[in-house]
C-alpha cells in the first residue's frame, strides 16, 4: 500500500482557521483548496469545511491508492462508479485512511462520501468534470408545520451503507448533578448547567459572549451568530434565539463572572481556559470533551453535550410545552418556521421557561455554590 501522501493544513488568516489540502506537506494549489476556499465563501462553518478537508484528503489518498486521477472517474460506467465509491465507502470503514487502522462508524463513512459527492457537484457546476452517473434525483416529501406537504428534489447514492443506531442513554437530573458535584472549578459547574438549561448546542453555548450576551435584567443568554470566534465556535443556520436561566444558575453565573473578572477583562468570550499555556484563551469543543472524559472515570456517567440537550427538550415535554415551541428553543430548522414568530415565540419560551422553574428551582443545587 502506497504512503499517505494528501494531507490537511490548517493556517490562520483573520483570526480564523483555513483549511488546504497538501502533497507531502509541499502547498500546492489544488482543487480540493479552491473547493475548500469556495466553502469559506460562502460562509460554511468551519467545522464543516474541516470535515470536508479530511474527507477529500482521504479520498485523494485512495486514488492515488487505485492509480487513479479524479478525472477519470466521471468517465466511468455506471457500474464501474458504482463499484469505485463502494470501494472507497468499505476502505475507510477498515481504517486505510489512518495510521491507527482502526475501523470507521457507517455513519462517519457516509460522511465522508457525501462530502466526495459534493465536491464532485462543485466541480461540475466550475465546468471542470461532467456529472457523475451514479448521483440520481429523487422526490422527498415533508411537512410543514401547518401539516402541508411539500416535495422537495434531492440527491441520493444507492451505495451508503445503512447507518447504525445512535447509542446515546438519556440522562437524568440526579446525574446531571452528580456531574456538576464532581467538577472542580466553577467554570465547569456552570458550564453544564448552563447547556442543560438552555438546551444551546455546544458550539452556540462556547460563543457566548458575557460583554453582549447576557440580558441581566431578564436573566436569559443568547445565542448570536458570529463568523470569526477563534475557538470556532458558532451559531448554526446563522440563527438568533434566547434562554431564561433559572433564579440559581443565574446568580451562579453572576458570581462566577465577579470571581474571574481579572481574567475576563482580557475576553469577551464567558467561558475560557483557565489553566496551562493557553489561560484566557476561549474555550474549545475539544477541552469540553477532555472534561466530560475526565468525569466519566470520577462518576461513571457517560455523558455528551446531546444529552444534556435532548434533557432540556424532554423535560419542556414532560410540562406540557408545545412542539413547535421545543423546536424553536432547540435551533431545529428540520420543518420549515416563519420569522414572523421569533418575536412571539421568545416571548412564550420566556413565560413557560420560568413557570418551568417555579416549580422546579435549584434542579441541580447550584445554590450550593454561590
Amino acid at each position: 500500500m502506497c504512503r499517505l501522501k494528501y494531507e490537511v493544513v490548517t493556517i490562520l488568516k483573520d483570526n480564523r482557521p483555513r483549511f488546504l489540502i497538501t502533497v507531502d506537506t509541499v502547498r500546492v494549489e489544488m482543487l480540493a483548496s479552491k473547493y475548500l476556499k469556495h466553502m469559506d465563501q460562502i460562509n460554511a462553518s468551519p467545522n464543516t469545511v474541516r470535515s470536508a478537508a479530511f474527507a477529500l484528503s482521504y479520498y485523494y489518498n485512495f486514488l492515488k491508492q487505485e492509480e487513479m486521477d479524479i478525472s477519470e472517474v466521471p468517465t466511468l460506467s455506471y457500474s464501474e462508479q458504482s463499484k469505485h465509491f463502494v470501494d472507497f465507502l468499505h476502505w475507510v470503514k477498515t481504517g486505510n485512511h489512518t495510521d491507527r487502522k482502526s475501523h470507521t462508524s457507517n455513519k462517519t463513512c457516509n460522511m465522508y462520501l457525501g462530502a466526495v459527492f459534493r465536491y464532485y457537484q462543485f466541480l461540475t457546476m466550475e465546468d471542470i468534470l461532467p456529472g457523475l452517473k451514479v448521483i440520481r434525483n429523487r422526490q422527498v416529501t415533508f411537512f410543514d408545520n401547518m401539516g402541508i406537504g411539500h416535495q422537495n428534489t434531492v440527491n441520493s447514492f444507492r451505495g451508503f451503507f445503512k447507518e447504525e443506531e445512535r447509542e446515546l442513554e438519556e440522562i437524568t437530573t440526579q446525574e446531571i448533578q452528580k456531574l456538576i458535584n464532581s467538577c472542580c472549578n466553577d467554570r465547569d459547574k456552570l458550564l453544564i448547567a448552563i447547556m442543560a438549561e438552555s438546551g444551546f448546542r455546544l458550539g452556540e453555548v462556547l460563543g457566548i459572549y458575557y460583554t453582549e450576551d447576557i440580558d441581566y435584567e431578564k436573566k436569559t443568554i443568547k445565542v448570536t451568530y458570529r463568523e470569526n470566534n477563534e475557538n470556532m465556535a458558532r451559531a448554526k443556520n446563522a440563527e438568533s434565539r434566547i434562554a431564561l436561566l433559572s433564579d440559581t444558575t443565574f446568580d451562579f453565573l453572576v458570581k462566577y463572572i465577579a470571581d474571574n473578572r481579572k481574567n475576563l477583562l482580557k475576553t469577551e468570550f464567558l467561558f475560557t481556559k483557565i489553566s496551562g499555556k493557553n489561560k484566557g484563551e476561549p474555550l474549545d469543543a475539544d477541552s469540553v470533551y477532555g472534561l466530560l472524559r475526565r468525569l466519566q472515570k470520577k462518576t461513571a456517567i457517560n455523558s455528551h453535550p446531546h444529552q444534556l440537550r435532548h434533557y432540556f427538550a424532554e423535560e419542556r415535554r414532560k410540562e406540557g410545552w408545545d412542539l413547535n415551541d421545543i423546536r424553536f428553543a432547540l435551533g431545529h430548522k428540520k420543518i420549515e418556521t416563519t420569522i414572523k414568530y421569533l418575536g412571539e415565540n421568545n416571548e412564550r419560551l420566556i413565560e413557560a421557561t420560568d413557570e418551568y422553574y417555579a416549580d422546579n428551582e435549584d434542579l441541580y443545587q447550584v445554590s450550593n455554590f454561590i
